[in-house]
């Protein structure tokens, strides 16, 4: 299990939170909890939208990754 947080912070300081975390609930949900394609999409959009809503609402800052310092990537990637 530990491994998993591992990832996630490595994908994180590569890629960014929000791209991490689209990825990292796409990949656990299908491995770990053995959910169908169509679960995954829709708690995979349904938990994008919320992070989308309450960095909006909070003004909150994600994280940024290695590769969001050397690209421009639009709204919640950056």
């Amino acid at each position: 299990m530990l491994g998993w947080l591992a990832a996630f912070v490595a994908a994180v300081a590569i890629a960014g939170y929000f791209a991490a975390l689209l990825v990292f609930f796409v990949v656990f949900l299908r491995t770990m909890a053995k959910a169908s394609w169509l679960k995954t999409i829709l708690l995979t959009l349904a938990a994008a939208i919320f992070m989308m809503v309450l960095a909006r609402s909070l003004n909150l800052v994600m994280p940024a990754g290695f590769l969001q310092g050397q690209f421009r990537f639009p709204w919640p990637f950056r």
